[in-house]
């Protein structure tokens, strides 16, 4: 991939987290296929879009939590994001560093997701609050 040029993986990504960050549903359950595997350390392995909307994204859907991108590396066949999720609560605001690796499809669609996240067992323990 030449400098300056994104491929439809990073674009598609960059699009959710916006969409996640608006609560926009239907564009963010939209860069995901429908078979889509979502590998985390909150939920573990789901399947399938309704299953990662059910599962993962509906419990987050009203907290004050959003994503800060700061970057998007696409080789043509996966995504790599250096991000940053921040719950914004009143004793002010908590954050943690994500790294996601996703393979994503013709149409830019996320196939399979993996992420990890610093200090994993705190931040399990705060999201699950």
């Amino acid at each position: 991939m030449v400098s300056g040029q994104e491929g439809p993986g990073a674009q598609a990504l960059r699009t959710a987290y916006e969409a996640f960050n608006d609560r926009d549903r239907d564009t963010l359950l939209g860069v995901l296929a429908e078979d889509v595997d979502w590998h985390g350390p909150l939920q573990g392995t789901l399947q399938g879009r309704a299953e990662v909307w059910e599962r993962f994204f509906a419990p987050l859907w009203e907290a004050p939590v959003r994503t800060e991108v700061h970057d998007i590396l696409d080789n043509g066949e996966h995504v790599v994001t250096l991000s940053q999720v921040v719950f914004d609560v009143p004793d002010g605001p908590r954050s943690w560093k994500v790294c996601e690796v996703c393979h994503y499809n013709a149409a830019g669609q996320v196939t399979e997701r993996w992420a990890t996240v610093e200090n994993e067992q705190e931040f399990i323990e705060f999201a699950r609050r």
